[in-house]
């Protein structure tokens, strides 16, 4: 496994010692690659324009209030 699979994410997060990301993940306020990509494993890849503006707000006030602990 690897790359961005939910299990390797997830190993990764462990390791790392984020388990504020990890707690997110389990109440489901966040996905894993939003967490792997919070953790700084992996860069998201750029926006289309064809999607919610408003996706990458929700996305980054989730993490903000994840990791505001």
């Amino acid at each position: 496994m690897g790359g961005t699979s939910i299990e390797y994410i997830r190993s990764r997060l462990e390791k790392a010692g984020r388990v504020d990301l990890l707690a997110a993940i389990a109440d489901g306020k966040i996905s894993t690659y939003a967490a792997g990509e919070a953790a700084g494993f992996f860069k998201r890849r750029p926006v289309l324009g064809t999607g919610s503006p408003n996706a990458a707000k929700r996305r980054a006030f989730a993490l903000r209030q994840a990791t505001s602990r």
